[in-house]
């Protein structure tokens, strides 16, 4: 089923993140906390050597960012990566995908 991806805004060209979040104006070290996923945030494939982790999306939840500078990381592999560089369609399934993991559905779109 597929469904807009309401919670999610890309950055326009040009813009950064303290333009739209304040709070991480002065944010100048990431502090990682837990674990990576072990699969992929779009297709929910487990990494692996033949498919390691490619690129990471990070999501900033405007609500807790209205407390503190707080970032979601999610990795996808390398096929989901080149989807979402293709643009278009392709990079909405992708963002589709996070946004439903956000939601706390684990199966792929």
């Amino acid at each position: 089923m597929k469904r807009p991806t309401h919670n999610l805004v890309e950055l326009r060209p040009g813009e950064t993140l303290a333009d739209v979040l304040p709070v991480f104006a002065d944010a100048v070290v990431d502090v990682h906390i837990g674990e990576p996923d072990p699969n992929c945030a779009s297709c929910r494939e487990p990494f692996t050597q033949a498919s390691p982790r490619a690129k990471e999306i990070r999501v900033y939840p405007v609500a807790a960012c209205q407390i503190a500078p707080i970032a979601l990381a999610f990795d996808l592999c390398g096929g989901c990566y080149q989807q979402y560089q293709a643009g278009g369609g392709e990079r909405l399934v992708i963002l589709e995908n996070i946004d439903a993991l956000l939601d706390g559905d684990w199966s792929p779109r």
